[in-house]
């Protein structure tokens, strides 16, 4: 055996190491030999970072593991020493070195059989280290990693979405909520949270489409939760629907009648009995403030229609008296809708009785104040 094999064997790691060394100088670089002393070498190194560890010398230690890949880069051990170094990094709470560490090792060792704990040290070394974009994307890879177990990967996808919520990076949070809700429907409560999330991005980007989507999600969830049903997942279907009211109610109040009435009048017609069937499920909820606000946005939505009734295109070339009973007419139509609109403000009143006064009574009771003095 060699000088550096006694060494070895005696222990003496550093004596071991520099002895290799030499032996590796006289060693022709393609031959078998240089292989095996290599691999030695980089053996005695590594024992040098074990001892260290074994003496409660973690910072030792790891620069030990490290020093490993730059004296020895190709050897078969490295990939231990790495993950070692990043171990000790980890157990020291020195987050930015153990990060870097195990960044280098998936660079270095991709698709290693490590590689998907070396991603659960990276997620959490992110997270001590108030990093959630890197962590959101570490857990981001542990989530759609097949081999994890499905309450790891479901757990992962929620921290990357959270993670990313956290850090304000928001193309990545809608992207991470909404693979949640998808794969994960259950448990209830976090798909809910995560689709109300949806709904507060598209209410902040004015993209109402998306908004009315994950509001229907979040009441046909609730609707369909079963014994998971609780008061907090009604709370906020009760609040989407009241939101989905308002919506549809902005969309029939937008639309004008034109000439030929009996033309536009369909369209605003059916887009206001899907502004009242949305209202009317929100106030069905029972609860007390989202029951006053849809009725008076129910008030104030019969009111509008009434008014549009009232200021519609006249048709073109009537004679004076042929304009008198047009409006005539258009008065007799909008008549019930503005008794329907006195009437369900006043049932807003109505609750003032039973101690209920909040702003949306006050409103009705000023819409009252101007339509029937």
């Amino acid at each position: 055996p060699s000088t550096g094999d006694a060494q070895f064997a005696q222990k003496r790691y550093p004596l071991a190491e520099a002895a290799y060394s030499e032996e590796l100088k006289l060693t022709p670089k393609n031959s078998i030999e240089f292989g095996e002393v290599t691999e030695q070498l980089a053996a005695s190194i590594y024992k040098q970072g074990e001892a260290a560890r074994e003496a409660g010398d973690l910072r030792a230690a790891a620069a030990q593991f490290l020093r490993l890949g730059t004296v020895t880069p190709n050897s078969k051990i490295r990939v231990n020493a790495e993950y070692d170094a990043a171990a000790a990094l980890i157990k020291l709470e020195d987050w930015a070195a153990a990060e870097g560490v195990l960044e280098n090792f998936r660079k270095l060792f991709p698709g290693h059989a490590l590689e998907a704990d070396v991603d659960k040290k990276l997620a959490v070394a992110y997270q001590k280290d108030n990093k959630p974009f890197q962590a959101a994307q570490a857990y981001g890879r542990i989530a759609l990693r097949q081999s994890e177990t499905p309450d790891t990967r479901r757990e992962a996808a929620w921290l990357s979405a959270t993670l990313f919520d956290q850090a304000k990076s928001v193309p990545e949070a809608q992207k991470a909520y909404e693979l949640y809700v998808g794969s994960y429907p259950r448990p209830l409560a976090r798909a809910m949270d995560a689709r109300q999330r949806l709904v507060d991005y598209a209410k902040d980007s004015k993209d109402v489409t998306r908004q009315l989507l994950w509001m229907r999600q979040i009441i046909t969830a609730d609707e369909t939760a079963g014994a998971e049903r609780s008061d907090a997942t009604k709370a906020m279907a009760a609040t989407a629907a009241l939101d989905v009211g308002r919506i549809t109610a902005a969309d029939a109040k937008s639309l004008r009648l034109s000439a030929p009435v009996e033309k536009s009048l369909p369209q605003k017609k059916q887009a206001m009995e899907a502004a009242i069937q949305a209202l009317s499920k929100a106030a069905g909820y029972g609860y007390a403030e989202i029951t006053t606000a849809a009725t008076f946005e129910l008030g104030s939505l019969y009111q509008d229609f009434g008014k549009a009734l009232m200021e519609s295109e006249r048709p073109r070339k009537l004679s004076e008296l042929e304009l008198e009973q047009y409006n005539l007419l258009l008065e007799e139509q909008a008549f019930p809708f503005e008794e329907k609109a006195i009437a369900t403000h006043e049932n807003n009143l109505k609750r003032i009785s039973n101690g209920l006064y909040d702003e949306w009574v006050a409103r009705s009771y000023r819409a009252l104040a101007q339509m029937a003095p």
